[in-house]
């Protein structure tokens, strides 16, 4: 028997926790009230045979593999899964030591694809990408918790805006949703993709890239960069390559820069960006890693216990956040099942709204100011402080 069908199955029959990650504000009313209605979504009943949340079946309808260690798998679902382009799906399995959850790009778009498709990279110690890698096949059902993720385009873009995209091996997942969304929604989008890699035979999407760039010479701009070419200036992304990129933009104010990749490829790169005066809300950056940047834990400054009200799927929460808990652990401890992915501020999974009180974050890599003035937050590294608090999660 497949073992990844047989820890789904298990997971769907013991009643682990499973709800469709969407971030506020991303879908409107009636998308999320089509999510919920639709019939690819099941109540799952825990032990004690209370419903507590729902799962997402999804069907392997196709795998190919694109290099030796990179695969994409186009799922199937009942009923369209909403999403926008740049986002990802987190799939979900129960195993002995407890629930698992991952999240993957997705490198289809709601314009371009009829089904979802999402990228996979083995990694050699990976639980998820192994069992997917290695032993599913088409046909099999994998469960999901939903769609989620900042690493979006505008809802609109002007005429004169303009993108930069810089991947780095498997971070090129998330770009080709953008670039077919992109491209195909906005008839003035231009971008140009750095996309980075050992060499050409390991590069995922070449072909793809180049029939893109084919198809709009005019509005897409692609290079290739192999770190095995002979001629160092070509081989690798660096300050003085990246300098003359900058040296190009037109209006900084309007040009957006999305950076996919290593950590310290991300890091060198936003560092650049914003000491030669790109503005930080224009950049954005997708992180596969559910690793912490700095091991320190900062502290509150408020420790006080706090209570909490939390709205969710039309239910109402009330409970208390004990430090050193996050208001995403104490309601785990609660079995309150709550979206959530890298549980690190790190992926925009846990996001919420505050509609009263105060949130501190330990952590924040994936909100912008402007997300914070708007009232949104993180339930994974946030404390309540200077009082109660109360939020909203979802679409109600």
């Amino acid at each position: 028997m497949n073992p990844f069908r047989c820890i789904a199955k298990v997971f769907l029959f013991r009643g682990a926790i499973l709800i469709p990650d969407l971030p506020v504000a991303l879908l409107n009313w009636d998308e999320w009230t089509q999510f919920f209605s639709c019939g690819s979504i099941k109540r799952i009943k825990s032990n004690f045979g209370q419903t507590l949340a729902m799962a997402i079946e999804l069907k392997i309808k196709k795998i190919e593999q694109h290099t030796e260690d990179f695969k994409t798998f186009e799922l199937e679902a009942q009923h369209p899964l909403p999403y926008k382009a740049g986002q990802y799906l987190t799939l979900t399995m129960d195993t002995l030591t407890g629930e698992e959850r991952r999240s993957y790009s997705m490198v289809s778009a709601p314009e371009t694809d009829e089904n979802i498709k999402i990228g996979v990279k083995r990694i050699p110690n990976g639980l998820f990408s192994r069992m997917l890698f290695d032993e599913v096949k088409t046909g099999d059902i994998l469960t999901c918790s939903g769609t989620g993720g900042l690493f979006t385009l505008p809802d609109t873009i002007e005429e004169d805006v303009e993108f930069y995209f810089f991947a780095a091996g498997s971070g090129i997942t998330p770009f080709i949703s953008l670039l077919k969304s992109g491209l195909t929604r906005f008839p003035h989008f231009r971008a140009s993709l750095f996309y980075s890699n050992r060499s050409e035979d390991v590069t995922a999407f070449r072909n793809e890239l180049l029939a893109m760039r084919n198809q709009f010479p005019e509005r897409f701009h692609l290079e290739f960069l192999f770190s095995n070419t002979p001629d160092l200036r070509e081989a690798r992304l660096d300050r003085e390559r990246l300098l003359k990129i900058i040296s190009g933009v037109k209006h900084k104010e309007k040009t957006y820069f999305y950076i996919c990749g290593p950590a310290a490829y991300m890091r060198m790169i936003h560092f650049i960006l914003v000491e030669n005066g790109i503005p930080k809300k224009n950049i954005r950056k997708e992180d596969f890693l559910p690793v912490r940047t700095h091991a320190f834990i900062p502290e509150p400054p408020d420790q006080t216990t706090r209570k909490v009200i939390l709205h969710y799927k039309g239910q109402q929460y009330k409970f208390e956040v004990v430090y050193p808990d996050t208001i995403l652990r104490a309601a785990k401890k609660l079995k309150i099942s709550l979206p959530y992915s890298c549980e690190t501020g790190k992926c925009g999974n846990c996001l919420a709204k505050i509609i009263h009180g105060k949130v501190w974050m330990n952590n924040n890599e994936v909100l912008l100011d402007s997300d914070i003035a708007k009232g949104l937050t993180l339930t994974c590294t946030g404390h309540p402080i200077e009082g109660d608090v109360e939020l909203q999660i979802g679409g109600g």
